[in-house]
């Protein structure tokens, strides 16, 4: 069962990193695509799906970690078009996603420092778990 997910993870990524390098190529529906617009779409990819992976990579978990960068554009897409529908609203002139970028930079930075901070106090928790465990033998 482990391998038939593994394959759907491999052909999940083709499919997401193959759509990723595909649009970076071509045309974008909002005309040309600077650095503040990668920042923004690889910003949660960078900061966040790729250090959950290696985690997961670490701590005995190859599957949840391929699964993790295999869909790790959906996240990226789902950032740039939060922060694009969000200047859509109303608004005529034009968009600095500049600063808006920074700012979807630190709320995945701090989403994956809560995250790490609950890893690090389940860690600590089996710890004390194991090491009471061994006093009691």
């Amino acid at each position: 069962m482990k391998f038939v997910s593994a394959v759907f993870a491999l052909i999940a990524g083709f499919v997401c990193w193959g759509l990723v390098l595909a649009l970076s190529g071509g045309v974008s529906p909002l005309g040309k695509v600077g650095q503040p617009e990668a920042v923004l779409f690889y910003s949660p990819i960078v900061l966040f799906a790729l250090p959950l992976a290696t985690i997961a990579l670490v701590r005995a978990s190859p599957l949840l970690g391929v699964w993790i960068l295999a869909l790790a554009p959906v996240l990226g897409f789902w950032n740039f078009g939060f922060i694009v529908s969000s200047n859509l609203k109303g608004s005529s002139k034009s968009v600095d996603y500049a600063s808006q970028a920074q700012t979807a930079a630190l709320v995945w930075l701090a989403l994956f420092l809560v995250i790490l901070l609950f890893i690090v106090q389940d860690v600590r928790r089996r710890k004390q778990e194991q090491q009471e465990k061994s006093r009691d033998d």
